[in-house]
């Protein structure tokens, strides 16, 4: 399901902004997850095309994460 021109990372991305808009607005983030987890576009999961998308999951969720950010990353920011 590879678009001409795009990078497995732009059309991981392009189908997470498609799911994103499909989701209710109060959304927790077990449900994003869910989602993003029905979303997936390549078939198998495996090789580069699953990293891409795993990198580009793990940007989307962190958005949502209500977790605090640890000390030893905003160190990083510091």
């Amino acid at each position: 399901m590879r678009t001409v021109g795009k990078t497995w990372r732009q059309a991981s991305w392009d189908a997470i902004d498609a799911m994103h808009k499909t989701l209710p607005t109060p959304c927790t983030l077990e449900q994003r997850k869910q989602a993003l987890d029905a979303a997936y576009p390549f078939g198998d999961r495996d090789h580069y095309p699953y990293k891409a998308w795993l990198a580009a999951r793990r940007e989307y969720l962190d958005r949502y994460d209500p977790r605090p950010i640890p000390e030893s990353k905003l160190a990083l920011f510091r």
